[in-house]
């Protein structure tokens, strides 16, 4: 009767395992699967990051829809913000380093806003989104028409409390979504701080 050495054939396999050739084929399929969604093996668990990444473009909607209100200067979001802050962009999966990926998430459609008085303020508002996530101070108040909304002069708000939408829709991927597509980190971007 034949036998087999168990533990030498286990050692052989581990040391097989540690080569480079076979770390860079372990890599590969890793890759593979991470940016494009490859099944790695038939009880595969571990989810696309396009997956999570779409998983927390809803989150981040559900928070913009949750500051719905009619006192912009609480920090609650018009119909009119809501609408610019509702279509979203998720950029192409990239590796950033060996087993570390990252994937963009971000506001879709023209940010930018004219001023009320583009005479004292000819550049307007390049970023509506982090505006509205963040609020600011004004030093004074202008008067202008807002276009597409008012037919008349209107007076600026010279306060705003922030949403923080963004802060909210991280924190509760964070804490509910983020184990279960094995996501580590949300860097959100220095606009928005």
């Amino acid at each position: 009767m034949a036998s087999c050495n168990w533990d030498s054939v286990l050692k052989k396999a581990q040391a097989a395992a540690k080569t480079e050739s076979v770390q860079k084929k372990i890599e590969g399929a890793i890759d593979n699967h991470i940016l494009n969604g490859k099944k790695l093996n038939a009880k595969n668990t571990v989810k696309p990051i396009r997956d999570a990444a779409m998983k927390f473009a809803e989150v981040l909607s559900k928070e913009v829809h949750s500051c719905a209100g009619s006192v912009p200067a609480s920090g609650q979001l018009g119909r009119t913000a809501i609408s610019a802050l509702s279509s979203m962009n998720i950029s192409p999966p990239e590796k950033t380093a060996k087993y570390r990926y990252q994937i963009g998430v971000s506001f879709s459609g023209d940010m930018s806003r004219d001023s009320l008085d583009p005479s004292y303020f000819p550049e307007g508002i390049d970023n509506i989104a982090a505006l509205l996530n963040n609020g600011y101070s004004a030093k004074s108040t202008v008067y202008g028409v807002w276009l597409n909304h008012s037919p008349w002069n209107i007076k600026s708000l010279t306060n705003r409390t922030g949403a923080h939408f963004i802060d909210n829709a991280v924190q509760s991927f964070k804490t509910g979504d983020a184990p279960k597509y094995g996501i580590t980190d949300i860097i959100i971007d220095e606009i928005y701080k």
